[in-house]
C-alpha cells in the first residue's frame, strides 16, 4: 500500500488504508474514509455538509479542484429569515462561542453529490465497496472518544435548542 491517511477518528483512518490495501487509489479512499467519518466523527461532518477535492492526477501530472461546497437557499432574494444566538461556554466558561441557528443557517449540502461526481472521474473501486464499511460501522456502533464527547457536550446547547433537537436528542441534562 502507497499512501498516508489522515483522520480524526482511528476508525477513519483505518477505513481509508483499507481502502487502499485493497488496491483503490487515493480518491476511492478519501470517499470510503468520509462514509466512515459520517458514523464515526458526527459532530463535525456528514453527508448534510459540503467540502472541496483536491486530486492529483500523477499520470499527467494535472491538477483539478473539485468544490462542492454548500449553497445557501434563496441567496439573493430578499431578506433572509431571522437567527437566534446560542453562547456556548468553553472550558472554565470564561470563553464562549456565539453559534446562530435557525432556518437561514442551514444550506443545501453538496458533499454526496460532490463525492459521487469525484468518484465518477477518478474513482477505480465500486461505489458500494466504498459504502459498505461506513454502513457496518453504523450498524455495530461506535464509542465516543474523548474528543468527540466533548464536542457533544459543546454543542449541546445547538443540537436540542428546539423542539425538533430534543426529540432527536432527547431531554436528559447530558447527551
Amino acid at each position: 500500500m502507497r499512501g498516508t491517511v489522515a483522520a480524526g477518528h482511528p476508525l477513519t483512518a483505518e477505513a481509508g488504508a483499507r481502502v487502499l490495501a485493497e488496491g483503490g487509489n487515493a480518491v476511492d479512499a478519501c470517499i470510503g474514509a468520509a462514509f466512515v467519518a459520517w458514523v464515526t466523527e458526527s459532530p463535525l461532518t456528514g453527508p448534510g455538509a459540503g467540502g472541496f477535492m483536491l486530486v492529483h492526477r500523477a499520470r499527467d501530472a494535472n491538477d483539478f479542484l473539485l468544490d462542492f461546497f454548500v449553497e445557501v437557499p434563496g441567496r439573493g432574494t430578499g431578506t433572509p429569515s431571522p437567527m437566534e444566538a446560542v453562547d456556548i461556554p468553553f472550558g472554565s466558561g470564561d470563553t464562549t462561542q456565539r453559534f446562530l441557528v435557525g432556518a437561514a443557517s442551514c444550506a443545501v449540502p453538496g458533499m454526496v453529490a460532490g463525492l459521487a461526481d469525484a468518484h465518477r472521474r477518478y474513482g477505480t473501486m465500486p461505489w458500494a465497496e466504498l459504502v459498505a464499511p461506513a454502513a457496518a460501522r453504523a450498524r455495530a456502533g461506535v464509542e465516543l472518544t474523548e474528543q468527540q464527547a466533548l464536542l457533544h457536550e459543546v454543542l449541546d446547547a445547538v443540537l436540542r435548542h428546539d423542539a425538533d433537537g430534543r426529540r432527536m436528542y432527547g431531554t436528559d441534562e447530558r447527551l
